[in-house]
């Protein structure tokens, strides 16, 4: 979601910008050359600008660069030109994006990520208001730290900084039919608005969405703190903001285990039901996943006591082995705490989830079978005709009815998250 914080200061920049422009034009006008005679100024073309001092500084500091195969993609796209250092008299998008660095807090993500040492605001203004008395080679070397600086922020925003899937050398490399940070910057330079065009690259799920909107409010209480560790609530935030970089949280239709909150939602385009659930122990962890639910069973074989009992089993393709099953122990689901376990994950009226999964697969008419079920001797599937995402998170806050809701961290896992996030200065 575009911050409009961000866009209402790069309004006030241009304007400023463009004033500044225009008295020093006429300044020019009025006070240069002979009485009556026309002056000819020499304002650099944007396609000269040195393609071999471009492709060299890529060379030279590839070892400092973030995504430097990325980058390099990046130049050839645009025919190893600048792309954000030109004279004042042209239109850039570099404050632009020296303005989403600066607000890097806003996404969950750390200002000491982004190369603040080299990209110095002072610095580029020198650049660009002297531009025809600085080297190409250093205007070229700014202006591959700041390319390499956005697109690191783009696959930050996009695949998380810490994916324990997709590491920073795997995405540099290119993942085929994903994401790529090299076409979305160069097409983002196509867009009218640039900046919603960078900032396009978050995760496009309502649980991210909303959780960035309350990290954008809490942020902008601490202007002038973007560099900085933030505090304890905004670390926390953060800390999920990465998680959901991780999950696909898309879809109309879902069901999530969330760890930390003891709950499975089953989600709905228009409502969602939540059911408690036991879920494993830090010494038996349940594990985070995604996977899918065809269908579920209804067997005979759960004893409890001494009475045979019928139990509904909802499974799913997991390496773990594990699956969801119904719980009759109430007792442990009423005690007032999160109620652990090893093993499968149970949840609380399973029948009723049964239901609700019939009902929204357009097989009402097996609802009364479900029913009655009970009195079956026999082991029965229900398959369902539209498999359904199943989806297991470990999330300690998330925003509900607009608060933000704290839960526990049984594993233990926030701590260790912050720090690879914010560095050694998190307590």
């Amino acid at each position: 979601m575009k911050s409009e914080l961000l866009k209402s200061a790069v309004l006030r920049l241009n304007r400023k910008r463009y004033l500044i422009t225009l008295v020093l034009g006429l300044f020019i006008v009025f006070t240069s050359g002979k009485t009556g005679e026309r002056r000819r100024y020499y304002i650099p073309d944007r396609q000269d600008t040195g393609s071999q001092a471009i492709s060299g500084q890529v060379k030279k500091l590839k070892g400092d660069l973030h995504f430097p195969g990325t980058v390099e993609r990046f130049y050839k796209l645009k025919g190893n030109q600048l792309v954000w250092i030109f004279p004042d008299t042209v239109k850039a998008h570099s404050w632009e994006a020296m303005l989403m660095l600066d607000c890097i807090l806003q996404f969950g993500l750390n200002h000491n990520d982004y190369h603040p040492d080299k990209l110095i605001s002072i610095r580029m203004h020198r650049l660009i208001t002297n531009y025809s008395q600085v080297s190409i080679e250093e205007k070229a070397a700014f202006d591959v730290m700041l390319t390499d600086a956005v697109i690191t922020f783009m696959n930050h925003l996009h695949y998380g900084k810490l994916n324990p899937v997709y590491a920073a050398k795997r995405i540099d490399e290119g993942i085929s039919g994903g994401f790529r940070a090299d076409t979305s910057l160069a097409n983002a330079f196509k867009k009218a608005d640039f900046m919603s065009a960078v900032l396009s690259a978050q995760p496009k799920s309502r649980a991210y969405s909303i959780l960035q909107s309350s990290m954008r409010l809490i942020t902008g209480q601490y202007v002038g703190d973007c560099y900085e560790v933030p505090p304890g609530e905004v670390r926390k935030i953060a800390v999920n903001m990465e998680r959901l970089r991780w999950t696909d949280m898309t879809g109309e239709k879902f069901l999530q285990v969330n760890i930390p909150s003891n709950t499975l939602r089953f989600q709905l385009p228009d409502t969602a039901y939540q059911f408690k659930v036991v879920v494993g122990n830090p010494l038996h962890p349940t594990p985070v996943l995604q996977s899918s639910l065809s269908g579920f069973i209804i067997t005979n074989q759960s004893y409890e006591g001494n009475k045979l009992s019928p139990q509904i089993i909802f499974p799913f393709k997991n390496a773990q082995h594990i699956d969801i099953s119904g719980i009759s122990e109430k007792s442990l689901l009423h005690s007032g705490r999160p109620a652990y376990r090893q093993g499968s994950i149970q949840v609380q009226q399973p029948q009723k989830l049964a239901k609700l999964l019939l009902m929204n697969d357009g097989q009402k008419e097996k609802i009364r079978l479900l029913m009655n079920e009970g009195r079956q001797k026999q082991d029965r599937d229900f398959k369902l005709r539209s498999s359904l995402p199943v989806k297991i998170t470990y999330l300690t806050c998330e925003v509900i009815d607009g608060e933000v809701i704290m839960y526990n961290d049984p594993y233990r896992l926030d701590q260790n998250l912050e720090k690879a996030l914010f560095g050694n200065a998190v307590q």
